[in-house]
């Protein structure tokens, strides 16, 4: 239901026709459909001859957050699979079988045993948009003693939590890299030339990250016992995209990346013990989906100057839906609805 909201509410942003509760989201038009995950038939013959290890039970770090994911079991579009009862599973490295068979003990609303695919991701407690390099990889800086970087908060319960500390300054550091993501992002508009309400956008999305950072820094340095800030951020070359590159990334960074991060900041707050925290982390949230919808209408414009990418953009998300993590619930939920009503416009607008 979450994620459905969201679609609504992110379509209502673009001015697209909104989706309902209990309507089936449209369908990408053009990207090939046998890309995507087939229904698990077990008529079907199985290679046993391809069996695979279960993997072991995954473990996280400590600044990381576990977070099941269960999916309804598919057909295995691998040649290799697990053994029964897993057979239906996809082949990850982070696929539980303890949480899989806890889920399979329970029952639907509707009576119905369930039969799903239980998956581990380990996630940093928030991911802001990358800042990337020319080849592609990603920038952040490292830690430093510092309080210049650290807002003032009222009213919440610090105690020290070497736990919660480090997951807080990897969060911030992500953060803290966002702000030169979308700095490099607003150069990236300029020179192809975007209209000034995107330029001030991005612009404001760069403020939106700076205050993100210095609130996880202040929250590390709260649970720690320093006050702790980002070290000088040494950026390597950044290559200057092609409209084409620019929407594929966007598509991938934003659209689907910040997207995921606000699904999971959402959980973070519902669990967060502290209700200053939590009002802080839906803040952040809230911000995070004004990123995304950011990240569309730069895709929209994209689409605009050049139509032809409708097609490359529609695989990328089908790709992308075909991962057995939240990103892909993402692609497949909110992104394919949204850049199918997108391709249904008359005319792209930014």
């Amino acid at each position: 239901m979450a994620l459905v909201a969201f679609r609504v509410r992110l379509a209502a942003s673009l001015g697209l026709a909104t989706f309902g509760c209990n309507s089936t989201p449209p369908t990408i038009l053009s990207a090939p459909t046998t890309a995507a995950p087939l229904a698990f038939d077990a008529s079907l013959p199985q290679p046993a001859d391809k069996l695979v290890d279960l993997p072991q039970a995954t473990k996280c770090k400590g600044y990381e957050t576990e977070h099941k994911r269960c999916v309804e079991a598919l057909a295995d579009l691998q040649e290799a699979r697990y053994p029964a009862p897993y057979a239906s599973c996809s082949v990850a490295p982070n696929f539980s079988v303890a949480a899989t068979e806890a889920d399979r003990l329970l029952v639907d609303a509707d009576g119905k045993k369930r039969n799903r695919c239980c998956y581990i991701d380990c996630l940093h407690i928030m991911r802001g948009r990358p800042l990337r390099a020319e080849d592609g990889g990603m920038q952040v800086a490292a830690s430093s003693l510092r309080a210049d970087f650290c807002a003032r908060l009222e009213g919440v319960a610090f105690k020290p939590d070497a736990e919660r500390a480090t997951r807080w300054q990897e969060a911030a550091l992500a953060e803290h890299a966002s702000v030169g993501a979308f700095s490099q992002l607003s150069l990236q508009l300029l020179a192809l030339g975007a209209p000034p309400g995107l330029l001030a956008l991005t612009h404001q999305a760069a403020l939106d990250e700076i205050r993100h950072a210095e609130i996880a820094f202040a929250l590390a340095s709260g649970y720690g016992d320093a006050s702790v800030g980002p070290s000088p951020l040494i950026v390597n070359k950044i290559a200057y995209r092609t409209v084409a590159e620019l929407a594929h990334e966007t598509l991938v960074d934003g659209c689907v990346g910040e997207a995921a991060s606000a699904m999971i900041l959402l959980e973070d707050a519902a669990r967060e013990p502290d209700p200053r925290v939590a009002s802080l982390v839906r803040e952040i949230v809230s911000d995070e989906e004004r990123h995304v919808t950011l990240a569309w209408r730069i895709v929209r414009w994209s689409l605009a100057v050049e139509p032809s990418l409708l097609a490359s953009l529609e695989a990328t998300l089908v790709r992308l839906a075909t991962r057995a993590d939240t990103r892909g619930q993402i692609a497949r939920d909110v992104a394919m609805p949204i850049l199918a009503a997108i391709s249904r416009e008359d005319t792209f607008r930014a």
